[in-house]
């Protein structure tokens, strides 16, 4: 079951609850009357429900966030048994300070990008040559095909009235595996193109959390819209995973083709964050601006940040949908990460030996 997901930074936030367990009394009708029962002041509306031919009520509360975190929390300590040491902390998407959040997401992505920077290093050449290789690939099969009906294209001639004719006989689904695969090419290849539009010629001079810290002073957004980056980044990942798993019809394997398609490095992680919270303030939020701004903001010129936009959009499938738990999850591994992180930090510290 999906839950609605978080919207705006009170924690006044609703999410669709359950519907009360005790049933509603339906209200009575007055001798006479025919048309729908009357609704008291302050109920939730009801629905019609067509196969009994009585209304419904509706549900009377909505489960605000904060009451979402208490059932989490109670729901783990039971799971425990009572074990305080095994207690899972969860991470206060509403209440926590959104600064100290850009500070760990900061951190998170600049390991990715530092490890993605030496692992790929070539991932922008190796990823136009792989598009190269699909179209020669696309040359080579359209070739073949129309080689292989040729010669598998039964011809009848005949004359009537003096004229005449020739009849050629197809089989209709001899290249149904072939087109199957050339529409997987063709699908791939327009994703690695959406990939490529991200990457920068530049390295950008400024830091992550510089970066994360200037969209906050000038685009204010809330918790969610900062931790929907990690939803975002993830869902392309994986989409970009069943593509590569699906090129094997290439042929021989190179070693071009065990990079992956979608990288996050130092040439493309600006864009990718401007383009995710862009898209993301427009989905979750209330209030949000127009693309001039963010394009400031991010240091793109406003064509290309609207030419990106869509390309996001498409890396994403246009699934901007991030249920409760989803962005709750991804909170908590954030904040598992920033622990470790702190407490690896408090060990070389402890462990460096101090100048006299």
């Amino acid at each position: 079951m999906e839950s609605s997901s978080l919207a705006g930074k009170s924690s006044h936030q609703t999410l669709h609850g359950f519907p009360p367990e005790t049933p509603v009394k339906p209200h009575q009708q007055q001798p006479g009357h025919t048309g729908p029962p009357a609704r008291d002041p302050g109920k939730a509306p009801s629905s019609f429900d067509e196969r009994t031919g009585s209304f419904l009520a509706g549900p009377d509360h909505y489960m605000s966030y904060h009451e979402y975190l208490e059932r989490l929390n109670q729901s783990d300590a039971e799971s425990k048994d009572g074990d305080a040491s095994g207690y899972e902390e969860h991470l206060n998407i509403v209440e926590f300070p959104v600064d100290e959040l850009i500070t760990m997401l900061a951190c998170l992505l600049t390991k990715i990008i530092e490890a993605n920077d030496k692992l790929h290093p070539n991932h922008f050449d190796n990823t136009i040559a792989v598009r190269q290789k699909l179209k020669e690939h696309k040359k080579m099969k359209k070739l073949e095909k129309e080689q292989r009906s040729y010669r598998r294209s039964n011809s009848t001639s005949f004359t009537h009235g003096g004229i005449n004719t020739t009849v050629s006989h197809i089989s209709e689904d001899e290249n149904s595996d072939d087109s199957f695969n050339d529409e997987e090419d063709e699908l791939k290849n327009k994703y690695l193109a959406n990939v490529l539009a991200f990457h920068g010629t530049n390295v950008p001079g400024i830091t992550l959390h510089a970066y994360l810290t200037r969209v906050l002073k000038y685009c204010p957004v809330t918790n969610e819209v900062f931790l929907s980056l990690l939803v975002y980044f993830d869902r392309i990942a994986k989409r970009a995973n069943i593509f590569q798993d699906k090129k094997s019809n290439l042929g021989d394997e190179t070693p071009t083709d065990a990079e992956q398609i979608f990288v996050m490095d130092s040439y493309n992680i600006h864009r990718l964050i401007i383009l995710g919270i862009t898209v993301s303030s427009k989905f979750f939020s209330d209030i949000f601006y127009k693309n001039l701004r963010y394009a400031k903001v991010g240091g793109l010129p406003l064509e290309e940040l609207n030419y990106l936009e869509l390309q996001f959009l498409l890396l994403l499938d246009f699934k901007l949908m991030i249920s409760v738990e989803d962005l709750q999850n991804y909170g908590d591994l954030l904040l598992k990460f920033w622990k470790r992180e702190q407490l690896a930090g408090e060990i070389v510290n402890r462990d460096t030996p101090t100048s006299e």
